[in-house]
């Protein structure tokens, strides 16, 4: 069987608590934790080992398999838990790797599975992105959260997003669960990183008007 001990880091793991905002900023905040996570998890040689582990029997340029296989893996070692009632939980990888290894399955959310798993693929040069999900079609109220990864069948295949999403019973590769709602593709930063940004953009245009006034 696969010591997957050895993959665990000894150091003390991590798993973020917040209570949820109301609406737009309580999305937008997690979805830029998530982001967050995975940008610094993809590096980690604790889960590049992992996941080339996972991948080794897969082609070497047919990322579609490789994103399946992690996809299944995950399938059978993380299950779905919702969150604890009123609090944002998210737990990084190590934490789940973990349960995993104390008692042969960790449990998660959908933006747990979105960090996982991009923290996975993206160890291994797979690109991803995040899909919003609005059950009720209001603006700015999203109530799932799943992950798209882009991948081709070879190296001279054509690259397309792939769906995955582990969440719900009866989940495949490229199979979406929940018809009839409204899909909206990830900003990975937070509203006040957007403000932020608008801020600096004004203030180019203000300076760059001020110069041009002096030169007149």
């Amino acid at each position: 069987m696969y010591d997957i001990g050895s993959y665990v880091p000894a150091s003390d793991v991590h798993v973020s608590r917040s209570p949820m905002p109301a609406g737009f900023q309580g999305t937008s905040t997690t979805v830029a934790r998530i982001g967050r996570v995975i940008h610094a998890w993809s590096s980690s040689p604790v889960i590049r080992d992992l996941t080339e582990h996972i991948t080794q029997d897969a082609d070497d340029w047919d990322t579609y398999t490789q994103a399946v296989l992690i996809f299944q893996w995950t399938q059978r070692h993380i299950g779905y838990r919702r969150d604890p009632v009123g609090v944002e939980l998210l737990k990084e990888p190590d934490v789940i790797l973990k349960a995993i290894q104390a008692r042969g399955k960790a449990f998660v959310d959908c933006d747990e599975f979105v960090a996982w798993l991009g923290s996975c693929l993206q160890s291994i040069g797979i690109p991803v992105r995040a899909k919003k999900v609005s059950f009720n079609h209001r603006p700015g109220s999203y109530q799932h959260i799943y992950l798209e990864a882009h991948v081709s069948h070879g190296f001279d295949g054509q690259r397309f997003w792939l769906p995955l999403d582990p969440t719900f019973p009866g989940a495949e590769p490229g199979k979406i669960l929940i018809p009839g709602t409204k899909v909206y593709t990830v900003d990975w930063r937070d509203r006040e990183d957007r403000l932020a940004l608008g801020r600096l953009i004004l203030f180019g245009v203000l300076v760059a008007l001020g110069l041009s006034a002096l030169k007149d």
